[in-house]
């Protein structure tokens, strides 16, 4: 199952790039912290020693931030390592950067999240939503998005189901006020997918028509496109002001993983140009869903 299908269930776990305040994050800084003093070294030395500022290594010890591998490796050189202790830290560190949150961990303490997402979109400079199987959540009119809530392997009760639609909807206003910082890419597959009734997608699908006459950059891959690489899972990623700071959501069956290491994220980038070159846009797009919308009117009773 891809991204957006579970984040059309609200199971967006993180407001933020990965941190030290994550279980192996927590356990990578107390190690660091503890080598440090271990050897008798000073943060004002360590910073010498590794080109890393004060405040950065501060911030590291006290879990505001997580290292990159490199930033570990320079920082275990520096406080005189031994090699197995290298490779700990540098797992330990790789496993931080795919950190792994299991959904009935995350639901079981609040009814949705969609003001997570919302804070998540509204931090990141630019934000990539490719999606295989199902039309993106922020793209989703309420009575689509009330029937993909409804799949939830976590039932809503009444309340609960009004509140997500509506937290949804008010995500809706992010892209009247960030022109230019969403882009999206979807599969005709995933324009075809039926949620509920046959009307729900016909009313999704000119929800989408408009949103493509509005210059919001939405691509179709159509079935007979020409590949440039296979389809994989739905990704989603953020991009902060440098290329170190972005990062990479990718759902599983049972949790989300969050990718934050600075080669990983470069991957689902490459990943996201090729994709782009098998996509439509503008106004071939708006032909290929007002061509859907037409087929689907003619299924209607």
């Amino acid at each position: 199952m891809n991204h957006e299908a579970h984040e059309g269930v609200d199971v967006i776990p993180m407001t933020q790039p990965p941190d030290g305040t994550g279980r192996m994050g927590l356990q990578l800084v107390t190690e660091l912290r503890r080598l440090r003093k271990q050897a008798g070294v000073s943060g004002r030395l360590l910073a010498e020693r590794t080109g890393l500022s004060q405040s950065k290594i501060s911030r590291i010890e006290v879990g505001m931030i997580t290292p990159t591998v490199p930033e570990v490796a320079a920082w275990a050189e520096a406080v005189g390592s031994t090699v197995e202790i290298k490779d700990h830290l540098r797992l330990l560190t790789e496993a931080v950067y795919s950190e792994v949150y299991s959904w009935q961990s995350l639901l079981a303490h609040r009814p949705h999240l969609q003001g997570d997402i919302g804070r998540r979109e509204a931090a990141a400079l630019r934000v990539r939503s490719f999606q295989p199987s199902i039309i993106p959540g922020i793209l989703q009119n309420a009575e689509y998005a009330s029937e993909v809530f409804k799949m939830s392997a976590v039932p809503y009760r009444r309340d609960d189901l009004a509140a997500a639609v509506a937290g949804r909807m008010k995500r809706h206003a992010i892209l009247d006020d960030s022109a230019g910082r969403f882009e999206f890419l979807v599969t005709e597959a995933a324009l075809r997918w039926l949620p509920g009734p046959i009307d729900i997608l016909v009313g999704q699908l000119e929800s989408m028509a408009l949103q493509i006459t509005r210059s919001i950059p939405i691509g179709v891959i159509t079935h007979d496109a020409e590949t440039h690489t296979a389809i994989p899972h739905g990704f989603v990623i953020y991009d902060g002001a440098t290329d170190d700071q972005g990062y990479v959501t990718v759902e599983t069956i049972h949790a989300d993983v969050v990718v934050a290491e600075p080669a990983d994220v470069a991957l689902y980038r490459s990943q996201w140009a090729l994709l782009s070159r098998m996509a439509v846009f503008g106004q071939p797009a708006h032909t290929l869903v007002s061509g859907l919308i037409t087929e689907f009117r003619r299924q209607m009773p």
